[in-house]
């Protein structure tokens, strides 16, 4: 499955494609969402470290959590990440 998201600027964006970015062959570092805030999501990573991260707006917000929501319980992992000026485009096996 595959999501792009549009972020605040391109420095968001950067941002969230390096914390769901990972080596081949490792787990990407993006565990879960532990809050959604308008357009703002607090992303926890595997090391228990929190980070926030802005979208574009709170429906890129909605985006985003559901597609990291799976990765969470389990049934899905982030194959790839990519960041292109404000949005992500992220892809999960």
């Amino acid at each position: 499955m595959i999501e792009t998201v549009r972020c605040r600027d391109a420095y968001e964006a950067q941002k969230l494609a390096g914390l769901a970015h990972s080596e081949a062959g490792a787990a990407a570092p993006l565990a879960e969402i532990l809050d959604v805030i308008g357009e703002e999501c607090v992303v926890a990573l595997r090391d228990s470290s929190a980070h926030s991260v802005i979208l574009a707006d709170v429906e890129n917000a909605a985006r985003l959590a559901d597609f990291v929501q799976s990765i969470h319980e389990g049934a899905h992992a982030i194959t790839s990440a990519v960041a292109s000026g404000d949005a992500v485009t992220l892809e999960k096996r």
